[in-house]
């Protein structure tokens, strides 16, 4: 004996109600304001998993990650052709500062072992991220970091100097990406402050001229992280784990 769908219907050929799915509800756009900056941290891909960071530059910890954040607040997919790391000051396709093609949206990624940070903003953005414990290796080659005056800061090599040179590195290195620059330039070059209290967006005037706003971005666990942001004063910081509950 065979059946058709229509001998499992009854009578009047509704589909009873435990039969229906029920559809989940899509999870709202992430909205960012102009004076905003977003911070998302999480943990990297296996290296199986791992795919090509966005824009190009080979295998990243972050596999698709920075596409998926960055279509939360689009409303839709992307795709690595979607990036652009042309750069800005001598027009090669690669090495420039990742934007989005065709949106105002800025972002920056940097990594260290088990996790990852993504900022994201309205205006140019760079981010440093590194464990507590580097800033002993940035102590040890200083003199090529620091000029003699920031050198004067870093007296005894105790903790708080571990710690500071290790802000100070993140600090650098957040203002030369969100310059589109890179670490192409001298770090020495780059006066960054060697302390910034929390939740303070504290001004730095980059080599060419232009103004750069910095924060301490807290995360959990032994590393600091250094936001630089160009153009106005930013309004409001903030530090969230990827994916958010509503997102989970």
């Amino acid at each position: 004996m065979s059946l058709n769908a229509a001998d499992l219907l009854p009578a009047d050929g509704r589909v009873p109600q435990r039969f229906l799915r029920q559809a989940s509800p899509a999870a709202p756009r992430i909205t960012i304001g102009v004076g905003d900056v977003h911070v998302w941290w999480f943990r990297p891909q296996d290296q199986s998993a791992r795919s090509r960071s966005p824009g190009g530059g080979g295998r990243s910890p972050a596999g698709r990650k920075p596409l998926e954040i960055l279509g939360a607040y689009l409303g839709r997919s992307l795709a690595e052709q979607d990036i652009d790391r042309t750069c800005e000051h001598c027009g090669h396709p690669h090495h420039g500062r990742p934007r989005l093609r065709g949106d105002e949206l800025s972002f920056n990624i940097s990594h260290i072992e088990g996790r990852v940070v993504m900022a994201v903003a309205r205006t140019p953005v760079g981010i440093g991220l590194e464990p507590i414990s580097a800033g002993r290796l940035v102590l040890e080659s200083a003199s090529t970091i620091f000029t003699d005056e920031e050198l004067s800061h870093f007296p005894g090599r105790a903790a708080l100097d571990v710690h500071t040179a290790a802000w100070a590195w993140c600090a650098k290195e957040a203002m030369v990406k969100a310059t589109g620059y890179g670490l192409v330039v001298d770090p020495r070059d780059v006066l960054a402050p060697l302390q910034v209290p929390a939740n303070t967006w504290h001004p730095a005037r980059f080599i060419d001229g232009r103004r750069l706003w910095l924060t301490p971005a807290g995360l959990p666990g032994h590393c600091v992280c250094a936001v630089a942001v160009s153009g106005e004063s930013p309004q409001l910081l903030t530090v969230r784990a990827w994916p958010p509950p509503e997102r989970a």
